[in-house]
């Protein structure tokens, strides 16, 4: 048997869409498989950075660390026009707040 567990008879037997097919499955339990190794992996990073994070700093999730294909997918709203522009327009009234001599003020 090789590496899919294919035994030769049938392999010679096979169709080349039965053999697709069937590497599809092996191919996809394999992905899987590594996968479950990741999920293990970075729940034991994110329990080790919320054991030594600030008290006072939101914990640290696994998917926040390393996203795998199974994780929900986040959806971030576009900003409207007017959205934006207040935005720039802030961030314009911040950067003449800052002193003369700093190195932000000269951003355009």
């Amino acid at each position: 048997m090789g590496e899919m567990g294919i035994m030769p008879d049938v392999f010679w037997d096979m169709r080349p869409c039965d053999f697709g097919l069937a590497f599809r499955g092996y191919r996809q339990k394999k992905f899987y498989e590594l996968e479950r190794g990741w999920l293990y992996t970075r729940e034991v990073i994110a329990t080790l950075c919320n054991v030594n994070r600030d008290s006072k700093s939101r914990p640290i999730r696994g998917r926040d660390i390393i996203r795998l294909s199974f994780d929900p997918v986040l959806v971030v709203p576009r900003l409207t026009d007017e959205e934006d522009q207040q935005i720039q327009a802030n961030l314009k009234a911040a950067l003449e707040n800052l002193p003369a001599d700093h190195p932000l003020r000269n951003i355009k």
